[in-house]
């Protein structure tokens, strides 16, 4: 049976006749029902388009209402029944459902759809069905309670006393002064033009210091609800984001509108205050375990996406990936850090961090485009995106990161930063993204640059054939951690902290070099979990002997002699380092002859990397 589509104004106005008939009017169900069709009907709102669909065609049972735009991926909202479920029609209906969004889904690959738990577990089983595309359930699904005011209550509410309290002032949104402010503290704020056009088209009332400052606000949407509901932290318990909420409800009572809120069962305080109000209702249902009791009718904000990465997530699969990588051929420098990386987790050399790798699909045997090495522990997150040999996909690039910064944006959220390593396009990328995905984080400019310097395998060749001269009064030793940790801390720019610089030095290669008269350490060299040296130092006043170069060369013959192939990045702004680097036999500068690699800045004669810090905006 085919759907029914709602696409005149006079057929809009009798379907909304046939739902407000009778008792069917105050049913709960049809809450976003009124008010998106009287909305739909009026014209209010251009900035998004609206499909109505029914299924069955002759006698609807289910309703769709489908909101999408160019820069706002579709909404579907579902109103089951009214007499319950019938999955039978439920399965037939979805699948014609998402037939109509298919060609929005290849384009923006994203859907978010709200309904009650049944209905939303039917779209999760057949969007990959129908699409193609595997799509997975974000971290932006949401179950909340659905409350709603009676009659009686709207009455109520036009009696009730909006003031604000004393110090603030209410008005009507500025969109022009206000709408970054409230897209930017929004957690679900999809675009920043969908958040002003709400603000523009519907009823949206702010809350302002005597300064004129905007501290809280309370906003509308397409389908009717009363959303958005916020205060800044300080000003909260005040009662002026109950004043702004009925504000807003007010607007949608004074026009014989429905007032209704989702509420999300996380925000336990709200959820409370809720329950407690008079002028709220929460719609529940019988308890099929219970008769005698009723239970909250939950709904469910449940964003599905498109995904782009999948995850290699045992040592079998790192290996295979890794046999994957080096297709493309032995040793090459875009390798390095997931060659010692990988191993590194086979081994479980490095405990105290969770390595997780993550490539771009692609077909089985083929290297894929794109790879990426997520570190994390509970003082530090970042991760490394290895450059394509092949030259990179800007929209494969784009997905990509998306996806990677939404699956670990709560570690940006909890530690305020993040740490990434890329070359110059994947930089600028990153840039794009966070600008127009994720305007709660930025990336810190100028980023650190740094060239990278490798060995080869005739250079790991030498390396291992040679004997290293001691130089008189030291000598090369390993790490005392009881000894050296602290000093070896206190004497590196980058350190996270002094635990996990002892992690390194513990699990991970490194060597010092010590005065033979004190047995202190005067110089040193180590890696990190990806694997690139790190922290050579030596103490000002023992330097022009070349302890640093001693160090590091046990150091690299260590690496050599486990089969992992040493290299280095030199900040640009070492120069006297990168000289002397591009001098010495045993180490290669990671050139880009062919210029394969798109690169944003200067000539193309060393392949440059940057160390790039995400930090959440305050």
């Amino acid at each position: 049976m085919p759907l029914r589509q709602y696409s005149t104004l006079k057929e809009l106005q009798e379907l909304l006749n046939n739902e407000i008939d009778g008792e069917k009017r105050e049913r709960p169900e049809n809450n976003f029902v009124d008010n998106a069709l009287r909305i739909a009907i009026a014209g209010e709102f251009t900035a998004t388009e609206l499909e109505v669909y029914g299924y069955p065609e002759a006698d609807p049972q289910y309703l769709f209402f489908i909101e999408y735009s160019d820069v706002q991926y579709p909404y579907i909202h579902i109103r089951k029944p009214l007499s319950g479920h019938n999955l039978a029609l439920l399965d037939e209906a979805v699948p014609l459902i998402l037939e109509k969004v298919k060609h929005r889904l290849d384009k923006q690959g994203k859907l978010l759809v709200v309904g009650d738990e049944v209905t939303c577990d039917k779209f999760a089983f057949y969007l990959s069905k129908v699409t193609g595309d595997a799509y997975t359930t974000t971290t932006a699904t949401v179950y909340c309670g659905v409350f709603y005011m009676t009659p009686e209550q709207r009455e109520a509410l036009m009696e009730e006393k909006s003031e604000p309290p004393a110090g603030f002032s209410f008005e009507p949104v500025n969109v022009d002064r206000d709408g970054e402010t409230i897209h930017r503290l929004w957690k679900n704020g999809i675009d920043v033009e969908v958040t002003k056009n709400r603000i523009r088209y519907f009823p949206s009332i702010c809350a302002r210091t005597d300064e004129g400052e905007v501290v809280g606000w309370a906003m509308s949407a397409r389908f009717g609800q009363v959303s958005n509901l916020f205060m800044m932290p300080e000003y909260r318990n005040r009662g002026a984001g109950r004043a702004l909420e009925y504000s807003v409800a007010k607007e949608f009572a004074r026009r014989g509108m429905r007032v209704f809120k989702y509420v999300e069962t996380t925000n336990s305080s709200v959820y409370a205050g809720s329950l407690r109000s008079p002028l709220w209702t929460l719609w529940t249902e019988e308890d099929e375990d219970n008769n005698d009791t009723k239970k909250p009718n939950l709904h469910i904000f449940r964003r599905f996406e498109r995904m782009v990465l999948i995850e290699w997530d045992s040592p079998e699969s790192q290996q295979q990936l890794l046999d994957l990588l080096q297709k493309n051929g032995h040793g090459i420098p875009n390798n390095l850090v997931v060659d010692t990386a990988i191993r590194y987790s086979i081994e479980k050399r490095y405990p105290v961090s969770h390595m997780r790798y993550f490539s771009t699909e692609a077909a089985i045997g083929a290297t894929p485009t794109y790879v990426f090495v997520f570190e994390e522990n509970k003082t530090f997150s970042g991760f490394y995106a290895r450059p394509p040999p092949s030259g990179h996909d800007e929209v494969l690039l784009q997905e990509a990161l998306a996806e990677l910064i939404d699956k670990f944006k709560h570690r940006l959220e909890n530690d305020g930063e993040m740490q990434t390593l890329s070359d110059a396009f994947t930089r600028h990328v990153l840039h794009d993204i966070l600008s127009s995905h994720f305007p709660s984080f930025y990336d810190v400019h100028p980023p650190s640059t740094v060239q990278v310097f490798y060995m080869t395998d005739e250079q790991m060749r030498k390396v291992e054939e040679m004997e290293l001269k001691p130089i008189e009064g030291y000598y090369a030793d390993s790490v005392d951690l009881k000894r050296d940790a602290k000093r070896i801390n206190e004497n590196w720019l980058h350190s996270d902290c002094l635990e996990s610089t002892t992690a390194r030095l513990h699990h991970l290669p490194a060597c010092v070099v010590r005065d033979s008269s004190t047995g202190e350490a005067v110089a040193w060299d180590m890696s990190s979990p990806f694997g690139q040296c790190s922290n050579l130092f030596t103490i000002p006043a023992y330097r022009g002997k070349g302890l640093a170069v001693l160090a590091q060369m046990h150091l690299v013959k260590s690496f050599v002699n486990q089969g992992l192939r040493p290299f280095k990045y030199v900040e640009i702004s070492n120069w006297n380092l990168i000289e002397a680097t591009r001098r010495h036999p045993l180490w290669t500068r990671w050139e880009d002859e062919n210029k394969s690699m798109k690169q944003l800045e200067g000539p193309v004669v060393y392949h440059p990397m940057f160390f790039t810090t995400i930090k959440k905006k305050e």
